[in-house]
């Protein structure tokens, strides 16, 4: 079962990318329709649809970011200090 989806696209000298987490119930009739990643066999779902507990958006949001950010900052040997970042959400 797919949860997440991550997309990047260059085009014209252009990145655009994006990121999509299904959180909760209700989509899944629609998702029947989808091919994720044009995987054939592969189901989406949603978190609520694995756990059966629908999670805080905001936390995740907050969980996601702050995650997402230190990970760029790890993965770059960046320091939070030295470009005027401490906390993020």
């Amino acid at each position: 079962h797919k949860i997440c989806s991550i997309g990047v696209r260059f085009s014209r000298w252009c990145s655009m990318h994006g990121l999509s987490i299904n959180l909760v119930k209700g989509c899944e009739q629609g998702f029947e329709l989808i091919h994720p990643c044009g995987i054939l066999g592969v189901r989406a779902t949603s978190i609520e649809g694995c756990t059966g507990l629908a999670p805080d958006r905001q936390q995740v949001i907050k969980s996601l970011t702050n995650n997402l950010i230190s990970s760029f900052y790890t993965d770059f040997k960046l320091e939070f200090e030295k470009v005027g970042l401490t906390t993020f959400v």
